[in-house]
């Protein structure tokens, strides 16, 4: 098995921790999943997956835009979602779970 050493941002470095954490899984064995799951992803047929998967997204971005409008309207009613300033990942999971 090989070892290497990586540098990562400070703000990365905690995602993985909770990640592994949530997964119940050590650091390493987390990364090795998620790079699995990942190369797997990029070489599957895109038409191999659930077709309710980008019905789905679409549906999820217009939730996230109103969301982001309600927010832009009255923000103090409607208080901004830290996950609005973060891009989301359409269509998959890096750890293989919908």
């Amino acid at each position: 098995m090989a070892k290497m050493s990586v540098s990562l941002p400070d703000e990365l470095k905690e995602q993985l921790d909770s990640c592994a954490e949530e997964n119940d899984l050590k650091r390493s064995a987390a990364v090795a999943q998620i790079l699995e799951t990942f190369f797997t992803d990029e070489e599957q047929d895109p038409h191999s997956a659930d077709p309710r998967i980008n019905e789905i997204d679409e549906e999820l971005d217009q939730v996230q835009s109103y969301l982001a409008q309600l927010h832009e309207r009255d923000p103090e009613y409607y208080p901004k979602p830290p996950w609005l300033e973060k891009p989301r990942r359409s269509g998959r999971s890096f750890l293989g779970q919908q």
